[in-house]
């Protein structure tokens, strides 16, 4: 089952994009930052997000 609980800040319409992982802007979350806040590492956080959820590479190099 595919699952996942965030807090908002502020009302965001249905169907609004989110960026789990990644920059947004000014914005950056990366994977270790996540497995930081579970006690874990960043392989776990990567490894458990499901087939279903569609991604999107960018070469940011």
């Amino acid at each position: 089952m595919d699952q996942l609980m965030i807090r908002l800040e502020e009302e965001v319409a249905t169907g609004s994009e989110v960026i789990l992982l990644g920059r947004q802007g000014e914005e950056t979350i990366m994977a270790d930052e996540i497995a930081s806040w579970l006690d874990t590492i960043s392989y776990e956080i990567l490894t458990s997000i499901g087939r279903r959820v569609p991604r999107t590479y960018k070469n940011i190099s």
